[in-house]
This record gives structure tokens, sequence and C-alpha cells, in this order.
């Protein structure tokens, strides 16, 4: 009785590093299939993935933000222009799953994830957009929040 004891108490700490900050719904994907230089290398964002398993959540404008980066591979989110007055909250888990699906949406027998040239000359990799939480609107109202995945 007291090894089963000590071993739910030692599982405690792993159970709670475990858990993830969402913010958000499902994400749209929108795919990608023009090849370009700018491509990240898959196991650039796959390495990413660990620097989000701290949790934590990121308050997101229009003017956007570059969550996280990591050699090749870079994610960012900003609100949608029809949302502007107001600010969104991204997770961490959130982030976490946009970016593995995106990597197994995308990801090709190269190692890389595909481009295509957006707005203002960016190439993106991977794109969607998901409501998320606003600290600004009453508990349940949410902004939608665009994202890329993009070369650093």
């Amino acid at each position: 009785m007291r090894f089963a004891a000590a071993l739910a108490f030692a599982m405690v700490p792993a159970l709670c590093a475990a858990t993830h900050y969402n913010e958000c719904t499902s994400s749209s994907f929108i795919g990608l299939v023009q090849n370009d230089t700018a491509q990240p290398q898959v196991k650039d964002c796959q390495d990413m993935l660990v620097l989000l398993e701290k949790d934590e959540s990121w308050e997101i404008d229009c003017t956007g933000v570059q969550i996280v980066t990591y050699k090749t591979c870079a994610f960012n989110a900003m609100v949608a222009p029809d949302y502007c007055e107001w600010c969104a909250l991204l997770g961490n888990g959130d982030a976490h799953d946009v970016i593995e699906d995106s990597i197994a949406k995308y990801g090709n027998k190269s190692g890389t994830i595909p481009s295509l040239q957006g707005s203002f000359g960016v190439y993106v990799n991977g794109a969607g957009e998901m409501l998320c939480d606003s600290p600004a609107l009453p508990q349940g109202h949410q902004v939608q929040v665009d994202w890329t995945l993009t070369h650093s």
C-alpha cells in the first residue's frame, strides 16, 4: 500500500507539468504549396515545440507578436483587422497544437515546410485562424486571431 501511495505522489509533478494553457478554439489551416527558398526545417519546428512547454499565455493585438522562434522556424500571431479594438490571449497549448498540426499537414519528404509569398513580401509556410478569449470582453466572447508559421 505504501508503494502505491508513494508512486502516485511521485507522479503528481509529472502530471502537473504536462498541462498547457488553452485560450482558443480549434484552428483553420490554409495549405500552401508553392516552393521557395524560405522554408523552415521540419526538425527546427519540432525542436521549437520544447520552448512551448512552460505554461504561459501571450496578449495578442493587431500589431502581431512573434510567439516563438528556433533556428529556421517562427510562429507568429495577430488579432484579425476586424477585431483590432480588442486584444486576445493565446496559450502555449494553442501555439503547440497549431505548430504540431502544421508540421503533420505540410512537412514534406525533404524535411522542409513549403512556402508561399504573402503580404508585405513575407513568405508564409502555414497559416490559419482561430477564436481566442479576450480579457477585454465578457467571458464566452472571443476575438479572431490569425497565425502564421514562417521561416525565421
